[in-house]
């Protein structure tokens, strides 16, 4: 059958007897999981991005809710994947890493800004450790990789971690040598670079303590566009880049026994 979703065609599955190929069927179940959005949610669920990390900050009484940031290539993909995860709070897509000030998504995929796509992640450290989303974080994505991880390649699309403490930082460290080590990349040397974030309130940039390329970057975190936001729940139903990539991607994760434990029930 066919629907109007924001304006185009759409050819939808109306049973599991409809389909004749197991990555349909994939896409499928995922539909069903997340549910189609009409127009307003998915304006919706874009201007809340806007306000989730202060609304996270103001429901923590307790000041259980830490802040991380990861970048491992799209950041469509890993908002998608890291709200998914249980104890995650908040995600806000964005940019850190560069060298100017208020970039946005064009200046970003230029390259000429050197910015790297990011995700912040708000999250309850009395549901789920740093040390898990690392977990999380290494298992999506190949930290080996300079510059890109699949199809999207460029500077912007490089393994970064913004580290918040120095706790952050000595346990992101530790991560990715146990990741070298570990045969699951052939033990080859992660590329990640460790950013070590400004003090609050504080407009100064820090040096890079990582790898690659780009070895001084500031690391203030740049909130992406409304249209970056949520991009999988928003898109999940009409978007080939969510069935080629995102999809697959979270199928994986919640069958990886290192991080399938991590992730929410559905």
């Amino acid at each position: 059958r066919q629907e109007v979703v924001s304006g185009e065609v759409q050819t939808g599955v109306a049973s599991v007897a409809d389909i004749d190929r197991s990555a349909e069927l994939l896409i499928w179940v995922f539909q069903s999981l997340f549910g189609k959005k009409t127009q307003e949610e998915r304006q919706g669920s874009a201007r809340n991005s806007k306000r989730a990390a202060a609304a996270a900050a103001a429901a923590d009484p307790k000041g259980a809710f830490q802040v991380a940031t990861f970048g491992g290539g799209c950041f469509w993909c890993s908002e998608a994947v890291f709200s998914e995860v249980r104890g995650v709070v908040s995600t806000r897509c964005g940019y850190a890493g560069g060298k100017t000030a208020a970039p946005t998504y064009e200046d970003v995929s230029s390259g000429r800004s050197g910015h790297a796509e990011v995700v912040e992640v708000t999250f309850d450290n009395g549901v789920v450790s740093y040390r898990d989303l690392l977990k999380v974080f290494m298992a999506s994505h190949d930290p080996t990789s300079d510059n890109g991880q699949g199809d999207d390649v460029g500077p912007q699309y490089r393994s970064i971690i913004v580290c918040h403490s120095e706790q952050q930082a000595a346990e992101a460290a530790q991560a990715l040598a146990d990741a070298g080590h570990s045969g699951r990349f052939e033990h080859r040397t992660p590329r990640t670079q460790l950013v070590p974030a400004p003090p609050t309130g504080s407009g100064a940039s820090h040096a890079a303590a990582g790898h690659g390329a780009h070895g001084d970057v500031a690391a203030h975190f740049h909130v992406a566009e409304d249209r970056h936001q949520q991009y999988f729940d928003r898109n999940a139903n009409d978007s080939s880049y969510c069935s080629r990539v995102i999809v697959p991607k979270l199928r994986q994760l919640m069958q990886d026994p290192h991080v399938a434990h991590l992730f929410a029930e559905r």
